[in-house]
């Protein structure tokens, strides 16, 4: 099977603007699920995180959702539907 290096944030912090600190890390669905694809597939797995840290996690992304959230399975390569009679926004 393959050999996979991800490169992965070394960050816990990012220095806004104003000067502040903001929490930050990796953001744990989109780690996890693909590492455990690519585990269970068979390949090799290299985590790698610049000067060698272990990579942080957003505790954000440890949270529960809120119930109303649309969610699709994991691996199911679909994107979620808007909620009925949504707009799309422009930027």
């Amino acid at each position: 099977m393959a050999k996979i290096l991800f490169v992965m944030t070394g960050a816990d912090q990012w220095t806004l603007a104003d000067g502040t600190k903001h929490p930050t890390g990796y953001w744990a669905d989109e780690a996890v699920a693909p590492y455990e694809a690519f585990k269970a597939a068979g390949h090799e797995i290299t985590v790698a995180t610049p000067g060698g840290v272990v990579p942080p996690v957003d505790a954000a992304s440890l949270s529960p959702r809120p119930t109303t959230a649309r969610r699709t399975p994991p691996g199911s390569g679909a994107l979620p539907r808007p909620p009925p009679n949504s707009t799309p926004r422009s930027r």
